[in-house]
């Protein structure tokens, strides 16, 4: 069973987000509006009760004689028998029974038993039915400006005044907002649907694009790179590291072609010649003196595919082994260099090369002996072939701190600065026509090599004197030992 989800659209998916999002904020932003809107709408019912109920108390005055409730049946026709009539409904604690509106005929208004300082209000059925409110006023009655009366000297009895009215205009109202309102969110909703989906699609045209770059990439267009036509913040990192992904691809496949035909350039040359050889040897076989002769050259030639093999291997297992740990056993860096000269005495000797140290006595460093004797052969081993004859080969050691930095230079006219950052590649030579008798171009590839695997910098250069420089920077140290002065 393929555990792997579904593919999905990003532009689907972040609009259906998006939409999600929008809708969910509409519809708390409705409900919001809706309870404002149901808030204000109530307390604006509830100020036109009050100033209503307010206006029935002023009516209600005492005097020397009284209390006398100053309202005329038919002045306020609000509270006449009718469909729409409103309703209030006032007590007095010495009369016998409430004043009331006519349209309440023996009807009762309910009241809270209690008094209270404030206003109360309350939802209720009217006499008729109709939904309603009402408000609930306990107070004293106003004293008549006329008479001038001192209230301390008058006995004031509370009074409690209800005025009710249906709330059908008001939740119509309501009503009508909500319908408006719902109607905003859906319009709202299907505008920003559209916006969002116009939106994530022009925000993502530049994924289209890349999507339709890559669909016209092969293996034979390595050469193409990704473009943006804006530049993009989030974008440009993805497709700055895949450009240069794309640039080391196609340099890996450059070098590769180029190193496919140079090892079969370098394999060719020591084929044919044992082919020669064999055949030239089978027509002379009785011959024992020349075939000795032909049988010698036959080793040569295998002696040399052999060490072309051998490299070819090293190389290999190097691309799949990760450097070595950092250890191994200690020895003298300055004698081992002494011994890899010694090794190659006989071809210096044939060119009349001269080897020259810079450096303490003594420099014992902790490393992987062995590979550092096949760094050092290498090293001078290819500064002899490609050195004039009668030059001098150098070697310097210095010490910084507890890091161990080697340096071997020697003249060579022929390598140019845009030469330095090939001369590590495999079966690279500056004589493209391939002269040198017995090197393939692998022996600074293997200095690398062996370098990383040791955890040493390895570098070239060319120097002021015209000398190609190879520095190898990193070797432990453990202790070393001044030259003695001259």
């Amino acid at each position: 069973m393929n555990s792997q989800s579904a593919p999905y659209s990003i532009a689907n998916r972040l609009s259906r987000r998006l939409a999600f999002a929008v809708c969910g904020l509409l519809v708390i932003a409705g409900f919001a509006i809706d309870g404002l809107i149901r808030l204000h709408s109530g307390a604006e019912f509830d100020r036109a009760l009050l100033a209503k109920a307010q206006t029935l108390a002023l009516l209600l005055e005492q005097d020397q004689n009284g209390v006398d409730f100053d309202y005329v049946p038919g002045a306020l026709p609000e509270f006449s028998v009718g469909p729409d009539a409103e309703y209030f409904e006032l007590w007095f604690a010495n009369w016998p029974q409430s004043r009331r509106a006519e349209a309440l005929q023996e009807a009762h208004l309910p009241r809270f038993e209690d008094r209270s300082l404030h206003p109360r209000y309350r939802a209720l059925k009217l006499p008729d039915g109709r939904a309603g409110r009402s408000i609930q006023l306990d107070f004293l009655p106003h004293l008549d400006p006329k008479e001038n009366l001192d209230p301390a000297t008058l006995t004031r009895s509370p009074a409690t005044l209800l005025v009710a009215r249906d709330r059908a205009r008001l939740d119509h109202a309501v009503q009508r907002m909500r319908l408006a309102l719902m109607l905003i969110v859906a319009i709202t909703l299907g505008c920003s649907w559209g916006i969002v989906r116009m939106t994530v699609a022009r925000s993502l045209r530049p994924l289209a694009e890349i999507r339709a770059q890559l669909a016209t990439m092969h293996a034979r267009a390595l050469h193409t790179r990704l473009t943006l036509q804006e530049q993009i913040i989030e974008l440009a990192p993805v497709v700055d590291q895949f450009n240069a992904l794309l640039a080391i691809l196609e340099n890996a496949f450059s070098r590769e072609q180029e190193f496919a035909a140079a090892a079969a350039h370098e394999l060719r040359t020591p084929l044919a010649e044992i082919r020669s050889l064999a055949e030239i040897g089978g027509r002379f076989a009785d011959d024992s003196a020349l075939a000795r002769e032909y049988y010698a050259d036959i080793v040569a030639a295998v002696i040399q595919l052999e060490s072309l093999a051998r490299n070819l291997l090293a190389l290999a297992r190097h691309d799949h082994d990760q450097p070595a740990k950092v250890g191994g056993e200690t020895f003298d860096l300055a004698r081992a260099c002494a011994q890899a000269w010694q090794r190659t005495a006989v071809s210096a000797a044939d060119r009349a090369l001269r080897f020259e140290y810079r450096g303490p006595a003594t420099v014992v460093v902790r490393a992987k002996r062995e590979m550092v004797d096949l760094i050092l052969t290498n090293l001078i081993s290819n500064a002899i072939a490609y050195s004039p004859i009668g030059a001098a080969v150098t070697l310097e050691i210095t010490i910084d701190g507890a890091q161990v930095t080697l340096t071997l230079a020697n003249p060579n006219g022929d390598l140019e600065e845009g030469d330095v950052s090939r001369v590590f590649d495999r079966f690279w030579r500056k004589d493209e026509a391939r002269h040198a008798e017995g090197h393939a171009g692998l022996g600074l590839a293997l200095v690398r090599a062996y370098g990383t695997q040791l955890k040493v910098k390895c570098a070239a250069l060319i120097d002021a004197q015209r000398r190609f420089v190879i520095r190898l920077e990193g070797f432990e140290l453990v202790n070393a030992t001044a030259l003695p002065p001259a």
